[in-house]
């Protein structure tokens, strides 16, 4: 089960955006979409455990940290010392 953490705004009546963050549950992955589980109650009403295809940018993921050494076209250059 991989949760992220999903960024949305929601318009108010004057015109102003506001930000609201809601922890979800990831389902399936495309390219440039998420299809998450709501594990929270969206701002416009919709409830707990409501599917919802969202864009991938506004969904965070924490994957943990990567070594430096799985990294390709990582440079082993050493700096010349005496």
């Amino acid at each position: 089960m991989r949760v992220g953490l999903y960024t949305y705004k929601k318009r108010l009546f004057d015109g102003r955006f506001e930000t609201w963050k809601m922890p979800v549950e990831i389902l399936d992955e495309h390219t440039t979409t998420f299809q998450v589980k709501f594990l929270h109650v969206h701002a416009d009403g919709r409830g707990f455990g409501t599917k919802s295809w969202v864009k991938k940018r506004s969904v965070y993921v924490a994957e943990g940290a990567r070594s430096l050494q799985a990294k390709e076209n990582y440079s082993t250059y050493l700096p010349y010392k005496d």
